[in-house]
């Protein structure tokens, strides 16, 4: 046996799929030390190593936290006495078509999305969903992307703060901008972002960016009249940006979202798309979920709005949730577990509340797979580490349930996922303020390199300890004009919450005036944001108007 044990695959992190190794001594070897097994390295022939979050990969491994036993009605037992459990009451539930939802996390392989899917359809429903919901309003874009593409663009047009989001794509981008002199990056945004620190940047009014958008498509297509200023930006700029896009070789247009960010994001990338077409320049999206393209279009529809109108109406009576705690994601789900006579979770951590039946699951590290690259190539894992106590993949999980209710092997049918076309455009033509004289604020969400999504994973590990607090960033002027205190209470129409205020100096852009920044792992940040449907009927929180109270 080799003196060491090697595993090559991909960072849990984001869509960006990042080449990580973990590596441990032979099992056969004493170890007289403290601390991990595991070392984790960065494949050096990468350009992009790994970010924070990657780094992260090695806590999650040995975190004291993780979920190792399956629980049934609060008491441990083993997977199979789980589901042993479960089959009764899902066989009920079952018996009435459509009367339980299946939602799968972005970060599953193709292979236990087919699964999922077969095991819907013996599940009797339809309502098979996506999480993160903000990935779902991205299925309609075929990406146009490489990396070797992307770091020799002559002009990059990030449309949201990918560097947070994604921060390893920062180094091929800036690798471009650099390359030549002459060459370009601009940035869209509805504040500064990261990006901005390196880009020219165009600072749209929050909840304005599908109608400016839309007014430039218009300008593009031929119609010269502009108004002085469109959502905060001068008709030089725009005319300037419209030059930019036209005169690029080899451009690129990116799009990112995060929850309580972009309002109404599928009519966004649904312009973003016209824009790049007209200009001849490259389009692709940058999901949240490592694989939310891939199971996404394997489920094939936008089921998302059905599912959550269905147990708001408690129209159904079970849930399935694959990769997630529904506590955690679904906002308001505390009210809607009241209705539900059965949930069942695969998760990595047990929250405050819990799931009738809840399943280990296993991270991406720890299982063999595919999945759908930002450059729409299909790409294997690698070699999974060993897994930690009764935990287990969702693929090896659904299998079991799927014997479990019909006594027979499950069999995915598989195809070749594809894209789902777009729905009718949806105009947006009269946009209207965020602010008014009850409300003069506006909250956006915000994401930090150092968490992913909805903080499941990355708030629970002790590199964030220092910072449990919820906490939000407001412009330091509005601190002493406001004299606030150290912490405030933020409203919204949808809800309210105290919070700590943040020292703008962990932020390395400008904050204006009225803009309140709360980090979206927080749930408590979370419950500020609608999760109402959008004009295009997708549940994407946006930007929200807001007061301090004191």
């Amino acid at each position: 046996m080799s003196s060491v044990e090697e595993y090559r695959t991909k960072c849990t992190f984001c869509s960006v799929q990042d080449d990580a190794i973990l590596k441990r001594k032979s099992r056969e070897a004493a170890l007289f030390e403290d601390g991990s097994l595991f070392k984790l390295y960065y494949d050096k022939k990468s350009k992009r190593g790994l970010c924070p979050r990657g780094n992260f990969t090695l806590e999650l491994l040995n975190s004291p936290y993780r979920l190792k036993q399956a629980e049934l009605f609060g008491k441990n037992c083993s997977v199979d006495e789980a589901i042993k459990g479960s089959i009764p009451e899902l066989k009920r539930i079952i018996e009435k078509k459509n009367n339980i939802a299946v939602l799968i996390s972005g970060n599953h392989t193709l292979e236990e999305a087919y699964l999922a899917k077969t095991l819907s359809k013996k599940l009797n429903t339809e309502l098979f969903g996506l999480f993160p919901f903000e990935d779902e309003a991205l299925l309609s874009i075929k990406n146009e992307f490489s990396f070797k593409d992307l770091s020799e663009s002559d002009l990059i047009m990030t449309v949201g703060d990918i560097f947070s989001l994604s921060p390893t794509l920062a180094k091929p981008i800036l690798d471009a901008r650099n390359n030549k002199r002459g060459n370009r990056l601009i940035s869209l945004d509805i504040l500064t972002g990261r990006v901005s620190l390196f880009a020219e940047h165009f600072n749209i009014e929050p909840g304005y960016i599908s109608y400016f958008l839309s007014v430039f498509l218009d300008y593009l297509e031929g119609n010269d009249k502009l108004k002085e200023h469109v959502a905060g930006i001068s008709a030089e700029k725009i005319k300037g940006l419209a030059d930019s896009l036209r005169q690029s070789e080899n451009g690129q247009i990116l799009f990112s979202n995060s929850f309580g960010h972009f309002s109404n994001p599928y009519a966004i990338i649904n312009k973003l798309s016209k824009i790049s077409g007209i200009t001849e320049n490259k389009f692709a999206v940058i999901p949240i979920g490592q694989n939310s393209l891939g199971i996404g279009r394997i489920i094939g529809e936008f089921n998302n709005k059905k599912i959550i109108d269905a147990m708001r109406n408690k129209k159904i009576e079970g849930l399935i949730v694959l990769g997630g705690d529904p506590f955690e994601f679904i906002p308001g789900f505390e009210d809607m577990f009241g209705y539900l006579n059965f949930v069942l979770s695969t998760a990595f951590f047990k929250g405050v509340n819990s799931s009738e039946c809840i399943i280990p699951s296993a991270f991406s590290f720890e299982k063999r797979g595919s999945v759908i690259s930002l450059e729409e190539k299909v790409v294997n894992l690698g070699e999974p580490v060993p897994a930690v106590g009764n935990v287990l993949s969702d693929g090896d999980f659904i299998s079991k349930l799927f014997s479990g209710l019909t006594g027979d092997k499950a069999k995915a049918k598989v195809s070749s996922p594809k894209v789902i076309p777009f729905m009718r455009e949806i105009s947006d033509n009269k946009p209207s303020s965020l602010t008014n004289k009850k409300y003069p604020f506006v909250v956006v969400g915000i994401s930090l390199p150092f968490h992913h999504d909805k903080g499941e994973i990355t708030r629970r590990i002790k590199w964030n300890e220092e910072k449990k607090e919820p906490y939000v960033f407001i412009n330091p002027d509005t601190v002493r004009e406001l004299s606030l205190a150290k912490e405030v209470e933020i409203e919204t129409s949808n809800g309210s919450g105290v919070f700590k205020i943040e020292d703008c100096s962990d932020l390395p852009f400008y904050l204006p005036l009225n803009v309140i920044a709360a980090p979206v792992h927080f749930q408590r940040s979370r419950k500020l944001f609608s999760v109402e449907p959008d004009k295009s009927g997708f549940l994407c929180p946006g930007a929200e108007k807001a007061r301090i109270k004191k």
